[in-house]
């Protein structure tokens, strides 16, 4: 990356009086992923100040609901429901807004401490908490310090949940125009205003994973799933609220009998996830990387893409969803295995990628579902050929199915099949370079309102 020249808008944000500020959020690794994508989009030469917040109900109302079907189902039945949707987002939105004097202060800090102070201050926000409560303190702050602040923010999935509706923000980053469309409905009918303006981009995927592979490693990644003497190389990331250790053992324990299977697993370090770390450390064909820092574990897991080549990942559908927006000659373009989705948010993603088929669709998750069920172990050439546009597979809700069906996909040819990718359909929301389109755009705007 460093040897590429800076993109074309690196000089307006690397001017003295631009300032950057990316935040993040304790709320789980995919706001901190999208965080760290978007960083990776400013050049060296730009200087970035990070604003983190704590958001420790959201992360523990998550691993409770994907621990307790209970509450899973009271939560998706307020996700689902428009109305209780809408109630959640206006209670829980204002209640955000009411207590944003902290990070007031703590963004007036950032910018006074700068030293001479900018005529433009972009804050990039991929938590809709900072983002209410940025959106609440931009315009008081902004006549206190006699600057210009932008608040920017990027929905990090799919889905057009009620809350993302940042009444006030200027930018809404969305990955599809249902979500925009669904975004702008609630503004309209609630009369939420100043009414941003709801952007239609590429999801912001990590500059890193996207850099190409060269012949050998390439061919590695193919040997890895065509061949039985070479294992395949697997990446399992463990997210921040720690779920789904159970089916993960057993999924794994299973795919590193006979080593079919090398497995990593990237995660962080507490007491959700210390007896599978002890675990899995001792046991054969797993590599375990462990961090106490959530940014650590962001970093390590890319770091470890480029250290080795790996062909698949077994992950949820949440912002991970967007990594089937890199093909496989590219370092982070691994066939997807995604484990059932929990939440509204994941269910909306799995319906991303269905639309554009980078999952099969029903009748072709039939077929797998019966290679998994045994009933069925030949497919045929023209499945194979619309495997070939596929960039993952939703697996069984049982680990140790999952792993039969990992293994049999394997020996039946579709994942080679799958890495002979056709490529995506001609569509905007299916490119791959969304970090840049972002700061593209945002250079255009802000150029304009700093000459005001």
């Amino acid at each position: 990356m460093s040897s590429q020249p800076p993109p074309e808008y690196a000089d307006f944000f690397s001017e003295e009086d631009v300032m950057v500020v990316i935040t993040t959020s304790t709320a789980g690794l995919g706001h901190k992923r999208v965080s760290s994508a978007l960083g990776q989009g400013l050049p060296h030469l730009v200087r970035q100040e990070t604003l983190g917040a704590d958001d420790h109900r959201m992360q523990f109302l998550h691993r409770v609901a994907s621990l307790n079907r209970v509450l899973r189902w009271i939560i998706e039945t307020f996700q689902n429901t428009p109305f209780l949707d809408g109630f959640f987002a206006l209670r829980y939105g204002r209640w955000l807004r009411k207590h944003s004097r902290d990070i007031k202060e703590r963004l007036r800090d950032l910018i006074e401490r700068r030293g001479q102070l900018p005529k433009v201050v972009l804050v990039v926000c991929t938590h809709f908490g900072l983002a209410h409560t940025l959106a609440e303190v931009k315009k008081s702050l902004s006549e206190e310090l006699n600057t210009k602040i932008v608040v920017t923010v990027i929905v990090t999935d799919d889905s057009p949940q009620k809350i993302w509706a940042v009444y006030g923000a200027d930018h809404i980053f969305v990955p599809s125009p249902s979500t925009k469309n669904k975004l702008l409905e609630f503004f309209n009918e609630k009369k939420l205003e100043p009414i941003p303006e709801v952007v239609v981009n590429p999801y912001p995927v990590s500059l890193h994973l996207g850099q190409k592979l060269d012949k050998e490693e390439f061919k590695e990644k193919l040997a890895q799933v065509s061949s039985d003497k070479t294992p395949i190389r697997i990446m399992l990331p463990i997210s921040g609220a720690a779920v789904q250790l159970s089916y993960l053992r057993k999924m794994v324990e299973s795919l590193c009998v006979d080593s079919f299977a090398a497995v990593t697993i990237v995660t962080r370090e507490s007491k959700n996830t210390g007896r599978f770390i002890e675990w899995a450390q001792d046991y054969p064909n797993i590599d375990v990387i462990a961090k106490t820092d959530d940014r650590d574990v962001v970093e390590e897991y890319e770091e470890e893409f480029l250290r080795k080549i790996y062909s698949l990942e077994v992950t949820k559908p949440s912002e991970q969803a967007f990594k089937t927006l890199l093909a496989p000659e590219l370092r982070g373009g691994v066939i997807m295995l995604f484990s059932a989705p929990v939440g509204r948010q994941e269910d909306d993603n799995v319906r991303f990628m269905t639309r554009h088929g980078l999952l099969p669709n029903k009748e072709d998750a039939k077929v797998i579902k019966n290679i998994c069920d045994k009933k069925k172990q030949t497919i045929t050439p023209e499945f194979l050929k619309r495997a070939s546009s596929w960039r993952g597979i939703l697996l069984p809700r049982e680990g140790k199915a999952a792993a039969g069906l990992v293994r049999c996909l394997q020996r039946l040819g579709v994942f080679s099949a799958m890495m002979d990718f056709s490529g995506y359909g001609d569509h905007d929301e299916l490119t791959n370079d969304g970090v840049a389109q972002i700061w593209e755009y945002l250079e255009k705007r802000l150029s304009k309102l700093k000459d005001l």
